[in-house]
């Protein structure tokens, strides 16, 4: 068996962190909601492990009906101490353990909904995972014996390469620009009025138009009678570069949804058909040798743009969540 470098070990290590940390969210979190009223001085909840009554006392501020920003006060006491905090979109609060976070606003303009979450376990461990993932990264770009940079040394086409790779850098921008939701549109949504948005779509994006090109790449080395050999070199180097972007868009992603929506991973449609189609990517590096057969390279790589196109448009249509925006 061949013998895995340090930078691959960090990675898989990495993933498998995450999902764990994932399935503690699932199972193990505590969480729930519950309404606050503009000038609201009423509203409590009860910790179901200490019993303990939590007192909330909010503001809201609203300039319209569908406010571009909007905020609540709230103090929180738990009979030893008194904590005042303030919760925005994409702005929690965090307190003991337990995360608040606002993601509703009611159209009446009278009320917002509080969402408060409880996952010390499967926060840490995914905030862990991400770390180690971003440290496996580095390391192979600096590994000069890691796969891709293996690859990319030996990746000699018959022609001009700055070319070629100017060609491509331009399909990926063209599938970037159609693929791209429009920021402007996005943003009159309040929770979309951040820079994680811009950072999170466009790792996601990259990676989306990289595995169309891929697909194309396949298409155009099957049909072709002389199967040149760097097309499916080029498309090998660009399927890593996909899939890494590919994990920094679900890292990003998850990132924000910590901030937005009080957890790291919520199984939502979108996300966890992200990470469906990340493992599908995935698959090839790990059975090298099934994938060596150039041909059935080819193929899996056609039949793998429709994860991508589950993701994108599938979620969207049939499986509406918490992204049923995007």
């Amino acid at each position: 068996m061949k013998k895995r470098s340090t930078g691959h070990s960090i990675l898989h290590i990495s993933l498998i962190a995450i999902v764990i940390g994932a399935i503690f969210t699932a199972f193990a979190s505590e969480q729930g909601n519950m309404v606050l009223f503009a000038d609201s001085n009423s509203n409590f909840f009860a910790d179901s492990n200490t019993g303990e009554m939590y007192y909330m006392d909010m503001i809201v501020v609203a300039d319209s009906i569908c406010p571009d920003k909007y905020f609540a006060d709230i103090s929180v006491a738990d009979g030893s101490a008194t904590w005042h905090k303030r919760i925005a979109l994409n702005s929690i609060a965090r307190i003991k353990g337990y995360r608040f976070s606002l993601n509703t606003f009611d159209t009446d303009g009278k009320s917002v909904i509080l969402n408060v979450n409880h996952d010390p376990i499967g926060t840490n461990i995914v905030f862990a995972g991400f770390g180690l993932f971003i440290a496996g990264v580095l390391i192979l770009l600096i590994d000069r014996k890691s796969r891709i940079r293996v690859r990319i040394k030996n990746f000699h086409p018959p022609f001009n390469a700055k070319k070629m790779l100017n060609y491509i850098a331009l399909g990926v921008v063209l599938l970037f620009a159609i693929l791209l939701p429009d920021f402007k549109e996005k943003s009159q949504i309040p929770i979309l009025n951040t820079v994680w948005l811009r950072i999170h779509v466009t790792f996601v994006m990259l990676s989306y138009s990289i595995f169309t090109i891929c697909f194309v790449s396949s298409i155009i080395w099957l049909a072709r009678k002389n199967k040149p050999e760097y097309l499916e070199q080029l498309e090998r180097i660009l399927h890593h570069a996909g899939v890494y972007l590919l994990a920094f868009g679900i890292i990003t992603g998850s990132w924000w949804a910590n901030i937005s929506w009080g957890n790291y991973w919520n199984w939502d449609p979108k996300e966890t058909w992200a990470l469906v189609t990340l493992i599908a990517y995935s698959v090839p590096f790990h059975f090298e040798k099934c994938f060596a057969d150039k041909k059935v390279y080819a193929i899996f790589m056609v039949c793998a743009l429709a994860f991508v196109l589950m993701t994108y448009f599938g979620v969207n249509l049939w499986m509406p969540g918490l992204h049923s925006y995007a």
